[in-house]
C-alpha cells in the first residue's frame, strides 16, 4: 500500500501522470492476477469480472480502475493509487 502511494508521489513530482497510472495499474493487475489465478494473457475484462465478484465492487468501477483514462491532475493520480490499493486490500481480505 505505502509502496504504491510512494510511486504515485514520485511520478507526480515528475509530472508524468499517464506513465504513473500505467505502472500503478499494471502492478495491481499483475499482483491480483497472481493472487486469483487469472492468466496473465486473459483479457482485462476477465480480470475485472473476477475482481468485481471477489471484492463486491461494481464491475464498472473495477473496469475504470484497471483501464480508465489517465488522471488529468495530481489529485486524480493520488486518488487512483489509493483506489487501486483499496481494491487489493479488499481482495486480500475476501
Amino acid at each position: 500500500v505505502e509502496t504504491t502511494e510512494s510511486r504515485a508521489e514520485l511520478y507526480r513530482r515528475a509530472a508524468d501522470r499517464e506513465r504513473a497510472a500505467v505502472i500503478l495499474r499494471a502492478g495491481t493487475s499483475r499482483r491480483l492476477r497472481s493472487r486469483l489465478g487469472v492468466s496473465p494473457t486473459a483479457p482485462l475484462a476477465t480480470l475485472a469480472g473476477v475482481l468485481a465478484a471477489t471484492s463486491g465492487r461494481p464491475l464498472e468501477d473495477v473496469s475504470a480502475l484497471l483501464g480508465g483514462p489517465s488522471p488529468a491532475t495530481d489529485a486524480q493520480l493520488t486518488a487512483l493509487a489509493t483506489a487501486l490499493s483499496d481494491l487489493e486490500e479488499r481482495v486480500r481480505h475476501a
